[in-house]
């Protein structure tokens, strides 16, 4: 496993003008975390990167699976893109972002703390609605096992952010914008 690279929060102030207002609450709390690039998959038919994130606040710690698009991937040097197709300096074009994923034209980049707390803070969603609640809102059948299953997975991480920064704090960063 890989480790790409550790977010630790900075208040410069040349960072805190361009920083969204959760990224802001986020340095302010100094809530830090760590991302393992876990490989490149495919997860239900999406072609992505996988990450394992560990986030720590005070003296708590959570472990996270996330996963980014390959559009979040940053070009190779020598690579350029026009449209779909990617371009070496030197060697065969290719047409997909998996196939310039699997030749090296890209090259993954960490993710940022706020989209991966912004995603987990989505979670608590689902333990405030009911099962069909939930269903109306994503445009899920309530007869689907697997939406049953993605709606428990859901319930299972937004515990796990409860127990991390608390109802609370997670009230707050839920109103900040991002």
């Amino acid at each position: 496993m890989e480790v790409i690279g550790r977010f630790l929060p900075s208040l410069k102030n040349d960072k805190l003008f361009n920083m969204s207002p959760l990224e802001k609450e986020l340095s302010k709390l100094f809530i830090s975390a760590t991302f393992h690039h876990k490989g490149l998959i495919q997860k239900d038919g999406w072609d992505c990167d996988q990450w394992l994130c560990t986030i720590q606040y005070e003296k708590n710690s959570a472990t996270f699976d996330y996963y980014t698009g390959l559009g979040h991937r940053e070009l190779m040097p020598g690579v350029t893109r026009k449209g779909n197709l990617f371009d070496p300096r030197y060697g065969d074009s290719v047409w997909s972002d998996r196939q310039a994923a699997e030749k090296k034209f890209t090259k993954v980049k960490q993710p940022k703390l706020a989209d991966l707390v912004h995603s987990l803070l989505l979670n608590l969603n689902s333990i405030e609605q009911s099962f069909q609640s939930w269903c109306d809102e994503f445009g899920e059948s309530e007869d689907s096992l697997k939406a049953l299953n993605t709606y428990l997975a859901c319930q299972k991480e937004a515990d796990k952010v409860l127990r991390l920064f608390g109802r609370e704090l997670c009230a707050k960063l839920r109103e900040l914008e991002h």
